[in-house]
């Protein structure tokens, strides 16, 4: 029988679980794709946001 009580896990494992794991970046060509990329989809998101304004504008008219 163990010295933890059934629903309880061990320290060490509920300190693990609490603790949220982080993107490990290899390289640094790796960590510029990265970057680019939440650059690209930011930029993404912005020209959406001008096209919804543009399409409010133009039924407008």
């Amino acid at each position: 029988m163990s010295c933890y009580p059934s629903l309880q896990a061990p320290p060490s494992k509920r300190v693990l679980a609490r603790q949220t794991p982080q993107p490990i970046i290899t390289s640094s060509s790796q960590a510029r794709f990265l970057q680019g990329l939440s650059e690209r989809i930011e930029l993404l998101s912005l020209e959406e946001e001008s096209l919804r304004q543009l399409m409010a504008i133009s039924s407008r008219l």
